[in-house]
C-alpha cells in the first residue's frame, strides 16, 4: 500500500504540528510530482528539530524528501515528508499527537 509519511516535531503545539504536516505534504507534492504516494497519509513525530534533521539527512540523496522550514519560527525545520520507500527509516517513530 502506497502512503506518504510526514514527520513533525513533538515539541510544537498540536495545532502547529498539524499546520506543519500540511505544509510538508504540499512541499512534497511540489518537489516530487512524479512520486505516486497513494491515498494514505501517516503522521509521525520526533522529539525536536535535531532528530528531524537526522532523519532527513539519513534519507540523503537516495530517497525523495521534502523538509519544511517555517519562516515564522526563524526558518526552523518543523516537518518533513517522505514516500513509502522511506518506511524502514521511519517505522520506529510513534504516531503524532498520541500519548506514549
Amino acid at each position: 500500500m502506497k502512503r506518504l509519511y510526514v514527520v513533525v516535531r513533538a515539541d510544537l503545539p498540536a495545532g502547529l504540528q498539524l499546520a506543519q504536516a500540511c505544509h510538508a505534504t504540499r512541499e512534497f507534492g511540489l518537489r516530487h510530482p512524479e512520486v505516486d504516494v497513494g491515498d494514505n497519509l501517516v503522521v509521525l513525530h520526533v522529539p525536536g528539530e535535531a532528530e528531524l534533521r537526522r532523519i532527513v539527512d539519513a534519507a540523503g540523496e537516495a530517497l525523495p524528501v521534502a523538509p519544511f522550514f517555517e519562516p515564522d519560527l526563524g526558518g526552523e525545520m518543523t516537518a518533513a515528508a517522505f514516500p513509502f520507500s522511506a518506511r524502514p527509516l521511519v517505522s520506529s517513530l510513534p504516531l503524532a499527537m498520541r500519548p506514549g
